[in-house]
């Protein structure tokens, strides 16, 4: 009986633990993203990295971010590999330039908090990488 109960805790905790495990759908170049931790101290993180495959525009739209610590809403900027940082509002598809982002091959999305703090911070989002805008 003892085995049984250690046992069933052990799957409760994993349970509650996998529900704050980040999420990501990953529909035909799109992926979003529910939860995902960004940096403290305004350090850059790597969301993603995926193969584009067609020529089409590259963008991401922030549907919203909280600070881990108060629960506020955080203003954050975002990019693709070799471009620059654009901010990223909320609900607004955000476009990076055609001639760094267009073409096929590998990509990394980044997004880091405008602010520095010492808190993390949890983006809920959209990467449009491989689709047209």
């Amino acid at each position: 009986m003892k085995y049984i109960k250690i046992t069933i805790t052990a799957f409760v905790a994993t349970l509650c633990l996998t529900m704050f495990n980040v999420t990501a759908a990953n529909t035909s170049g799109q992926i979003g993203y529910l939860g995902k931790t960004i940096k403290a101290w305004g350090s850059e993180t790597k969301i993603d990295t995926q193969v584009k495959e067609r020529y089409s525009q590259q963008g991401a739209k922030k549907t919203d971010a909280i600070d881990n610590l108060s629960g506020d809403g955080r203003a954050l900027k975002g990019k693709v590999t070799n471009s620059t940082w654009q901010d990223l509002p909320i609900n607004k598809v955000v476009k990076w330039s055609e001639a760094l982002t267009y073409y096929p091959a590998e990509y990394s999305h980044y997004i880091k908090a405008t602010k520095v703090t010492m808190s993390t911070v949890a983006y809920y989002g959209w990467w449009y990488w491989d689709t047209d805008l």
